[in-house]
Parts: C-alpha cells; sequence; structure tokens
C-alpha cells in the first residue's frame, strides 16, 4: 500500500523515450546534448528508424526535436547503430535465439518467437542448417510445439523467417509463403508484437480446428 496514488503515464506511441522526452518540453527544460543523443538513440531503435508499424507521428517530432539538440544527423547517426548493434559475428546459434526471445502460449501450445536485427542477410544461409538444429533441440528440451526466429533488415525493411516444429507449414501459409527449408521471406514484416505474433496465433488456431 502507498498513502498517494502512484503516478502513472502510457500513451500509444513506439518508444518510452517519446514520452520521456515529451515530458522535457511539458516541463519547460531542455535536455543536455548527450541525454538528447540518448533519447534520439532509444526513440530510433524501439521504432527502428520510424518504419516499425508502432511507429507514430508523436515518435518523429520528439525523434526530430532531440535530434536538432543533441546536433545529429538522424539518418546517419541510425546507419551507424543499426552497423554496429546487428553484426553477427561472434555469435553462435544458440546466442541468436536467445537474445530477443518470447515465449507464447497459443491455443494450449507453446511457441517461442526469436527477433534478430541484421543488416547481413546474405550471410544467414551459411547459419541455416546450425539454427534449424538448435532450434529442434530447443523444442525438446523445453516441452515446445513450434520455434519461429524472425532475421530482419531495417533497412531494406523485410525479414527472413525459419519455423520449426508442428505448426511450421501453417505458419509459412499464415504468410502467404511456401515453407522452403523451414524457411521463407516476408516482405515489410518488421515488428514482432504486431505483425508476426497476430499472424503466427491466426495459423495455430486455424490448423487446431482441422
Amino acid at each position: 500500500a502507498t498513502n498517494q496514488p502512484i503516478y502513472f503515464r502510457n500513451s500509444p506511441v513506439g518508444s518510452t523515450s517519446t514520452i520521456i522526452s515529451q515530458m522535457f518540453f511539458e516541463q519547460g527544460v531542455s535536455p543536455t546534448r548527450e541525454i538528447a543523443g540518448i533519447l534520439c538513440a532509444a526513440i530510433i531503435s524501439d521504432t527502428l528508424l520510424l518504419r516499425s508499424p508502432t511507429a507514430t507521428d508523436t515518435d518523429k517530432r520528439m525523434l526530430e526535436r532531440m535530434a536538432r539538440i543533441a546536433g545529429v544527423n538522424v539518418e546517419e547517426f541510425a546507419m551507424e547503430m543499426f552497423k554496429a548493434g546487428t553484426s553477427l559475428e561472434g555469435k553462435d546459434s544458440e546466442d541468436l535465439l536467445s537474445e530477443d526471445m518470447k515465449q507464447f502460449d497459443i491455443e494450449d501450445e507453446k511457441v517461442r518467437i526469436a527477433q534478430v536485427f541484421s543488416m547481413d542477410l546474405e550471410n544467414l544461409e551459411s547459419r541455416r542448417a546450425d539454427l534449424i538444429e538448435t532450434m529442434r533441440e530447443e523444442i525438446v528440451r523445453f516441452g515446445l510445439s513450434t520455434y519461429v526466429l524472425v532475421f530482419t533488415d531495417i533497412i531494406r525493411e523485410t525479414s527472413e523467417i525459419m519455423a520449426v516444429g508442428e505448426f511450421e507449414t501453417q505458419i509459412a501459409n499464415g504468410f502467404g509463403k511456401k515453407l522452403v527449408d523451414n524457411g521463407f521471406s516476408a516482405e515489410g514484416i518488421l515488428s514482432r508484437k504486431k505483425q508476426v505474433v497476430p499472424l503466427v496465433t491466426i495459423a495455430i488456431s486455424e490448423a487446431k480446428k482441422i
């Protein structure tokens, strides 16, 4: 229990840092160049440089204002960020699968969906066999029905998706694709929350009805 109501603020924007940026200006406070740079980086990361379906006009306005204070070119800054943060070098299959993974219970089925952002999807093919084998091992180890791995190229606005397990074919079909070597390309797919999870949920739900 608390002796006062807890302040809580929630807004339908793509980044928490957008809300923090708004609060600076609402209070008539100008952030330092360093803080503005950090907020820029966070908004870029959360909204995938405003390419994510979760991005809003408010995110865009706050990013532009913070970029002016920080003295950075948004596009150039974003490219440097993505190149540094999306390199696959030195990461094995387990690293990639655990980097950003969420587990969902869909129609009583345990499904894991991992997402990896990379600007180097051309080199994905050399890792495919090992990734698929690791996904199969984790399905057994954790009692999953299906594992989905989404490799997203932010700049090209496309994803390469791997699906392994009981519903692998149905998931590919749900994206309007044919599963080849446990994978398929998905143009325009960037957001796990707003795009991948809904389509996977529908695919499994429909499959369970049969």
